[in-house]
Formats: C-alpha cells, sequence, structure tokens
C-alpha cells in the first residue's frame, strides 16, 4: 500500500528524485518531438519572410516542446532534448552548407550551443510544488 505521507507514488522511473511516471515520460519525448519539428519549420519560416537567421531557435525548441506537455524534471527526458535540438540544428547546418552557402559562421555555432544549453534547460522540467 502506498505511504499517505508521500505526495507522487511511487511508479515507474526515478527521475532525479521526483518520481515519474512511465505516461509522463512519453508525454514528455512527445512534446520535444513536437517541438523539433516546430522549430525545424518556424526557422525556415523566419529566415525565408524575414532573411534572418536564429540558429538557435532549432536547438532550444524541443525543450520548449517539452515543457508544454508536462513539467515533472526528467534528466533522462533533457538528454532526449539536447539530441533531438542538436540534430535538427547540425541537420539545419548542413542544408545550409549544401545550398552553396558559404560555411556557417562561429556565430552560428555560439548560437547553436547557446539553444541546446537552452533545450537542456527547459527540458529537465521543474520539480512540482
Amino acid at each position: 500500500m502506498a505511504d499517505p505521507n508521500e505526495q507522487y507514488p511511487r511508479v515507474g522511473a526515478d527521475a532525479g528524485g521526483v518520481k515519474v511516471d512511465n505516461g509522463t515520460i512519453v508525454m514528455a519525448i512527445a512534446g520535444a518531438i513536437v517541438g523539433a519539428i516546430a522549430g525545424y519549420f518556424v526557422f525556415y519560416l523566419i529566415a525565408n519572410n524575414t532573411g534572418r537567421v536564429l540558429f538557435a531557435l532549432p536547438a532550444a525548441a524541443p525543450g520548449l516542446g517539452r515543457v508544454a506537455f508536462t513539467r515533472k524534471k526528467s534528466w533522462f527526458v533533457a538528454g532526449v532534448c539536447l539530441a533531438l535540438g542538436l540534430g535538427v540544428s547540425l541537420f539545419i547546418g548542413q542544408n545550409f552548407l549544401v545550398q552553396g552557402l558559404k560555411a556557417m559562421p562561429e556565430l552560428g555555432w555560439a548560437a547553436i550551443a547557446a539553444g541546446c544549453i537552452g533545450s537542456v534547460w527547459f527540458g529537465l522540467g521543474r520539480n512540482p510544488r
């Protein structure tokens, strides 16, 4: 029987001291995937309409998508957000090279790194109150 003094029941995976059920992890990963897809399309929408290139956006988008779906803390989901953000950003950078544009500037790489840090920060979630 569950302890009545325990705020969150012990089911599923242990995520950094906070008990998170497997359904929450699935929802968080689904949010990260939706965020990565949205970040990819919003990046090209902004780049095509304004000419501005926001390299940090597709890297941070998986973490933001994850926060939109669920907020419970999980280091595993933060790692998934980092992998998705880095993968989408490198895919976009590779597309820039294939399209005949000059190599991505150093500031673009710094923006991708900042976006990946943001993706982990948002993807980590917070301890529920």
